[in-house]
């Protein structure tokens, strides 16, 4: 029986991708052979979000370290008292753990 059932198949396989932001989200439908590529863009997206994240993390907290440094700095060399030395450690270090 040549056309018969088991000659037709439908494909209904479906694949998206999705990328989301702080205020935004894309979704694209995609071949769905294209699984490998699709997985292997969000690794890449995935990646790249991480990446970001560590650049910005260690500046803030250089800078953080960096202040520290400098009030210390200026407590050794008598231009703050150690009453004014451990408040602007402390607003350093609770503005660091509130951001």
């Amino acid at each position: 029986m040549a056309g018969g059932p088991e000659d037709h198949f439908t494909d209904s396989r479906e694949l998206y991708v999705l990328v989301e932001g702080d205020e935004w989200a894309h979704m694209e439908a995609l071949d769905p052979d294209a699984g490998y590529w699709a997985r292997r863009f969000a690794q890449l997206v995935n990646w790249r979000a991480r990446g970001e994240k560590a650049v910005i993390e260690p500046s803030s907290l250089q800078r953080r370290n960096s202040q520290l440094k400098e009030i210390a700095r200026l407590r050794a060399e008598g231009a703050l008292t150690e009453s004014e030395f451990e408040a602007v450690k402390a607003r350093l270090l609770s503005d660091e753990a509130s951001a």
